[in-house]
């Protein structure tokens, strides 16, 4: 290895001097002038750095928490905007979001050793800041990563149509170790537009990861907030809000743990907020951005045509409620493509006839009015109608509080 060293000597050298006059994080001493001897010492430095940037990627390479800068091809559709990135001619630039790679978690829930085997075995996990370096969207983004042979693959942190993140997509990179603290990622692979094809990461394991996954409920006299902590050297967590006419988020609250009632809220008042992880060195990138409005009042029932007991000769009936409604089925009750199961939301009976059953209303319908038209003049004379609380929800989740039921009679 001595002789092996003596022989690289003089490449070594004119390699370090090139490398030094185009990346400040290889210069590993003060610039060579004519006639400098160098020291053993100093020479092995030089021979490790270049040994450790030429090596393969091992997977604590990449461990911890970086700031990463992407460049990625345009949109589609095009777009002027998107929180974060910058369009530069036909290119969109970020300039620093937030990566948080974590160490494999066997399968007994238990850290295991930093070798590349164990992501292969037991992918590890990935989240990022808001928006992320790995989409171009308006959003935080998080998955599952391995590494093998110096390629990185992610699942679930883009998306194969632009602007939906899709939880089974493989996005891989080829990392390139440019030194203990900055790597690069080169995606060869996807042409993918809103995908980037380059990003440069600097470790900042000064600061923790930021939050994943909040999310802003209202819960009519409060908006309830919760989150994911995605670090483990975080002092606490800092929630910024906005409320919907204010230009700037500001500070509401510093906790130290990952949910909180926000009660200094208005009715009908719409509320932003985002979090960050903190701890003595600074904070983390922000987290998505969520929002929820303060909404007490209950959604109900206000006309209904036919009216409760009256005759009618017309082939529709109509329902007016006294704000948007959303009829949503609840979770036991759904199957693909959406569909409801078991009673409707709005279930009309005809009796004394051919006792039809018509059903009205299925997952995710809006609007004030909800009209059918259910019946053939004289097929039953009869008919009861009967709305589902279980079903009926305004746009900020409030349910209705109780069944509605009318009965008309056919002419």
């Amino acid at each position: 290895m001595k002789k092996f060293r003596n022989k690289l000597f003089p490449t070594l050298i004119a390699l370090v001097i090139s490398f030094s006059a185009f990346a400040d994080d290889l210069k590993v001493a003060d610039d060579f002038k004519e006639g400098d001897i160098l020291s053993a010492e100093t020479f092995n430095q030089i021979f490790d750095t270049l040994e450790e940037i030429n090596r393969t990627v091992k997977e604590d390479d990449i461990f911890g928490t970086w700031n990463c800068s992407s460049i990625a091809s345009g949109l589609n559709p095009p777009t002027s905007e998107v929180d974060g990135w910058l369009k530069k001619g036909f290119l969109w630039e970020l300039s620093s979001s937030q990566v948080n790679f974590k160490a494999p978690i066997g399968m007994d829930g238990t850290t295991q050793s930093q070798s590349a085997e164990n992501t292969v075995k037991y992918p590890a996990n990935v989240s990022t800041s808001s928006p992320s370096p790995f989409f171009v969207i308006n959003d935080s983004s998080s998955g599952t990563y391995s590494v093998y042979n110096g390629m990185l693959f992610i699942k679930g942190v883009s998306g194969s149509n632009p602007g939906i993140v899709d939880e089974n997509w493989v996005d891989v990179y080829e990392i390139d170790l440019i030194s203990s603290d900055r790597l690069s990622l080169t995606n060869r692979y996807s042409t993918t537009t809103g995908i980037p094809k380059y990003l440069i990461c600097d470790i900042s394991e000064a600061v923790p990861a930021s939050p994943t996954g909040p999310t802003a409920v209202n819960a009519k006299t409060s908006i309830d907030l919760a989150w994911t902590d995605a670090s483990d050297n975080e002092t606490g967590f800092k929630i910024y809000r906005k409320p919907d006419g204010s230009g700037e988020f500001t500070l509401l609250a510093t906790l130290t743990t990952s949910s909180y009632s926000d009660t200094d809220t208005a009715e009908g008042v719409r509320y932003s907020y985002y979090v960050v992880s903190y701890n003595d060195k600074g904070e983390s990138a922000k987290s998505k951005v969520v929002s929820a409005t303060l909404d007490s009042i209950l959604p109900t029932v206000i006309v209904t045509n036919p009216a409760d007991g009256t005759n009618s000769s017309g082939t529709t009936v109509s329902i007016t409620f006294s704000e948007v409604i959303e009829i949503v089925c609840p979770s036991e009750n759904i199957i693909p493509p959406g569909q409801c199961i078991g009673d409707p939301a709005i279930k009309l009976v005809g009796t004394g006839g051919s006792g039809n059953t018509y059903y009205m209303g299925q997952v995710g319908e809006k609007g004030i009015i909800i009209t059918a038209n259910p019946f053939v003049d004289g097929a039953n004379p009869n008919y009861d109608v009967t709305i589902s609380k279980d079903y009926i929800f305004d746009l900020n989740g409030n349910q209705m509080a109780e069944d509605y039921t009318f009965s008309f009679t056919d002419q």
